[in-house]
């Protein structure tokens, strides 16, 4: 996590070797839900994935919905101005504590806030 501004997180996430593809049934996802990194810089939220897509949108404006997949990945949907991104939590890829960090800032009670401060104060102290 990146501490050199309040209002900034950047997670990037790790190469999994071939054990931990399979234990986490890695080959069946597209490239288009793994997530390859996410930042908020500014109370602007960027995300890259895998596939090479990328999303940009203020924060304060994104809107998401959450669900859990039947191998218990967490899965993000988020919305902006007619453009959409999503990705699943896949372990290893990022510490639990930084996978809980993003779907903090991702909440759908908290997505419409525009007090980015108040959600990353509240994911530090998580980390």
């Amino acid at each position: 996590m990146n501490d050199s501004n309040a209002t900034n997180i950047s997670f990037k996430t790790k190469q999994l070797n071939i054990l931990q593809k399979i234990a986490q049934i890695y080959w069946i996802m597209p490239r288009s839900w793994l997530l390859e990194e996410f930042r908020v810089t500014n109370s602007v939220l960027s995300i890259l994935c895998k596939n090479g897509d990328y999303f940009e949108a203020p924060l304060s404006e994104v809107e998401s919905t959450y669900e859990t997949d039947q191998y218990d990945h967490r899965a993000i949907t988020i919305r902006y101005a007619g453009k959409k991104a999503h990705f699943k939590e896949i372990s290893w890829m990022l510490t639990d504590n930084e996978w809980d960090a993003i779907f903090m800032v991702l909440n759908p009670t908290n997505s419409r806030l525009g007090k980015i401060g108040d959600i990353v104060n509240k994911i530090k102290q998580i980390i």
